[in-house]
């Protein structure tokens, strides 16, 4: 079969016989030396311009420390598989990025989402930011139960669908969102209260207490539509 491209080749050289058809083995005539050289490297060229792709060395196998890639495609590589790998550009664009490692950011990169970079997570190297930068919409933080903490694991503030929002204080819940209003646990300490509706005080030896802390009345006062009592 004759050989018409460098990936029919054999490094084998008692196998290669011919190029191109022409007859290249022992005792072939001059002209025909003449005529493979002129074939092997037009081989060579489609080569080099892509017309017949390379098929040995594998990708996997194939080493490059520095290459420069303007177009095309790489199918099923690994880059940086033992070692770091430096990928620069102004862009890089794929379908979908898989790591099973970390991608890592320096300080002020950010991961920049959607068209008009409305949406960035990035680190200042002391303070991390998640930043809503669109004019028009709105930071959504969806989770049947949602919670924020602090690194060591204490809950701020605990969200669940359907129920209740939790306040903490030291890990300990001390204000609930309930389907009738809140419930406190604690001291409620305020610098007014509006009530608009019932007061209701229950316990064991129930007491409400009014104190005049700057003594510029004799009474405590307690209005209704009557008068005073």
């Amino acid at each position: 079969m004759p050989k018409t491209d460098l990936t029919q080749y054999d490094k084998d050289p008692a196998n290669n016989t011919d190029v191109d058809g022409v007859d290249i083995a022992e005792g072939c005539a001059p002209s025909g030396i003449n005529n493979a050289i002129r074939s092997v490297m037009s081989h060579i060229a489609e080569m080099n311009d892509g017309t017949v792709a390379m098929t040995s060395p594998s990708a996997a196998s194939l080493t490059i420390t520095s290459v420069d890639i303007n177009g095309g495609t790489i199918d099923g590589t690994t880059i940086g598989g033992s070692t770091p790998a430096a990928i620069t550009g102004t862009t890089i664009t794929g379908t979908s990025f898989v790591t099973s490692g970390n991608m890592t950011f320096g300080d002020n990169d950010k991961a920049v989402f959607g068209a008009g970079s409305d949406l960035e997570i990035y680190s200042d190297g002391d303070n991390s930011f998640i930043s809503e930068t669109g004019t028009t919409g709105s930071l959504y933080i969806d989770g049947t139960n949602l919670r924020l903490r602090s690194t060591a694991g204490d809950v701020y503030l605990r969200a669940v669908a359907d129920s209740s929002v939790d306040l903490y204080y030291d890990n300990s819940i001390k204000l609930s969102t309930t389907s009738t209003g809140i419930d406190v646990t604690g001291t409620v300490t305020a610098d007014g209260l509006t009530v608009d509706g019932d007061v209701s005080v229950s316990g064991t030896v129930p007491l409400i207490k009014m104190t005049d802390t700057d003594n510029s009345s004799s009474r405590v006062e307690m209005d209704y539509n009557f008068g005073y009592f």
